[in-house]
């Protein structure tokens, strides 16, 4: 009952909460969580002006793949490239010098259209000290309002996930993409002579090994997938 009481001011304020939520998060600061029903999410976008929609799209998915992914495509569950879409699964922890050692399980949906980045972070559970044998415990079962260790907790889940946030808009703004000219083949993961690093991190992910010999570059996704690239571009393919 106390969380029920709890979260009805909080549905009062999700839309209010939610569009200060994306103002702030233009100017790279910090992304409340809101409440969406009965449980806790980060919701918001973020808007690029002169970049396309697919080039955002590939944008986030390849920070993902350089910082979710260990190899291949292995922390995204799923991945619309038609609809401009994939949904992760985040580990977050404590940002540096703030004194805390936790942990943050949730999953991050990402979405491009009309120029913007659409974030919808939810199923956020917390693993910390201050909770029973750092059991993992949903946010929802926190109470902020009573305990100031949860209040902390949630205060350091919204610094992490605001560091993260932060990271991807900064990369979608800044990362030098090669153009993408291979959709089709990425969608149907594909691999054809002429494809760049970019895209082929689109379609498959991270490579499980990258070795070089001179001039080639080698990446090894499976036994039966190998890529060799000369300078940016696939020159030979293994199947």
């Amino acid at each position: 009952m106390t969380k029920r009481i709890f979260l009805i001011p909080l549905l009062c304020l999700a839309m209010a909460l939610s569009l200060h939520a994306q103002m702030i998060g233009a100017t790279g600061k910090t992304y409340p969580v809101t409440a969406d029903g009965d449980r806790y999410v980060v919701n918001g976008f973020f808007a690029y002006e002169g970049q396309a929609d697919r080039d955002i799209f590939a944008k986030a998915l390849l920070w993902t793949v350089d910082n979710v992914c260990t190899t291949m495509h292995d922390g995204v569950s799923s991945i619309d490239y038609e609809g401009l879409k994939f949904t992760c699964d985040l580990r977050l922890t404590s940002v540096p010098g703030t004194g805390q050692d936790n942990l943050f399980y949730c999953k991050a949906t990402f979405q491009v259209g009309d120029g913007q980045l659409l974030y919808y972070i939810s199923d956020i559970v917390a693993q910390s000290s201050v909770l029973f044998m750092k059991r993992v415990t949903p946010l929802e079962k926190l109470t902020p309002e009573k305990k100031e260790s949860h209040k902390k907790l949630f205060d350091d889940f919204v610094a992490a996930e605001s560091a993260l946030l932060n990271k991807v808009s900064h990369y979608v703004t800044s990362y030098p993409l090669s153009p993408v000219t291979h959709w089709d083949n990425i969608v149907n993961r594909n691999p054809v002579k002429g494809m760049t690093m970019d895209e082929c991190r689109l379609a498959f992910g991270k490579p499980r090994l990258e070795s070089k010999m001179g001039t080639t570059t080698q990446w090894t996704y499976t036994s039966s997938l190998k890529l060799f690239f000369k300078g940016n571009e696939v020159s030979t393919i293994l199947r």
